[in-house]
């Protein structure tokens, strides 16, 4: 018997997901959605699901799990939609960055017996340059030679996180499992404060009065520390993965201010050699994490260490483990 899988958001990630679940048809009967018609239309294109539903409700209704694959500003909203539709039993999976605003979110709207936990995935290093987005950037290996993070509202059912496991490995990932607060204080250095340096910097510069002309003059190092812009975890609503991280957000800030004052301190005082020191630690810690980042030998000695497997098929990991508790016994 398959389950039913409902993806919410055709762009890079949630398509990414589809193209990866391809040859699991006979457990899983992949369903996506989409606010846009064009990129829904070109996932199905692509092979990524086996149908699309353009009405929110109607993609929802009988899933056993939905996959909310939509920038932060929009997943609080949807959420708010379907938590009443989404049937009892069901596990709403968040590919979110912002692990304990989603956990308190979830746990506020989801009626009782409708399960919640987080996926927060890294990609393939083969794909970390690709300026792209939407679903014809898609990947079926996008999640591959990575690492998923999982996390649950606290008090979660251990067969979610198990099965959040499974789809991980389905995916091509390791899991890597991981408090709420502790990811969060994690992310705000790698995903957030590189967006909020690259606004920073355009507002340092663009505004100035030697803009006009300096502009003609601005190459590949402008447009690549500003790229990030490119790609914001949010809709509409710029920094609200930063706010809804407050406190981790500006503790980077805090010591990327000092790291520029450090950099003042050695241009004021014409200190070469500080200077030097500084770039080349830079430069060298650069190095350390894209070898690292490539080879995935994130422990010392070279090999990381094994993982969950998938172990048990999906479906028999639901239909055998949540959909029971879920089951009236009979009077």
């Amino acid at each position: 018997m398959t389950i039913q899988m409902t993806v919410i958001g055709t762009g890079r990630i949630g398509t990414s997901v589809g193209l990866a679940l391809v040859d699991q048809k006979e457990q899983i009967f992949r369903i996506g959605h989409d606010k846009s018609s064009e990129n829904s239309r070109q996932a199905e294109k692509l092979g990524a699901f086996d149908k699309v539903i353009p009405n929110l409700y109607a993609s929802i209704e009988k899933s056993d799990i939905i996959v909310l694959a939509i920038p932060v500003d929009e997943a609080l909203e949807t959420l708010k939609l379907i938590a009443k539709d989404i049937k009892e039993g069901s596990v709403v999976m968040h590919m979110s960055s912002n692990l304990v605003a989603a956990c308190a979110q979830a746990k506020e709207l989801l009626p009782a017996e409708r399960h919640f936990v987080t996926l927060a995935p890294s990609l393939n290093p083969e794909y970390m340059s690709e300026t792209q987005s939407g679903p014809t950037a898609a990947h079926a290996d996008l999640f591959k030679k990575s690492v998923i993070t999982i996390a649950a509202p606290y008090g979660s059912d251990p067969g979610v996180v198990k099965l959040a496991a499974d789809l991980t490995a389905m995916l091509g990932a390791k899991p890597y499992f991981a408090d709420p607060l502790e990811f969060d204080g994690l992310t705000a250095g790698s995903n957030t404060l590189p967006k909020l340096v690259a606004a920073a910097l355009i507002n340092a510069v663009v505004e100035q009065p030697g803009w006009q002309e300096g502009r003609k003059l601005a190459g590949r190092a402008f447009v690549q520390i500003s790229e990030p812009l490119c790609h914001l975890d949010e809709e509409k609503v710029w920094g609200k993965s930063a706010m809804l991280n407050r406190d981790n957000s500006m503790r980077v800030l805090d010591n990327m201010i000092i790291s520029l004052r450090e950099l003042r301190e050695a241009l004021a005082n014409e200190d070469e050699e500080a200077l030097k020191g500084l770039i080349d630690k830079a430069i060298k810690g650069r190095e350390t994490f894209l070898k690292d980042r490539y080879t995935t030998a994130w422990e010392k000695g070279g090999e990381s260490p094994a993982l969950p497997s998938a172990g048990e098929s999906l479906s028999r990991m639901f239909l055998g483990g949540l959909a029971r508790k879920r089951e009236t016994p009979k009077k």
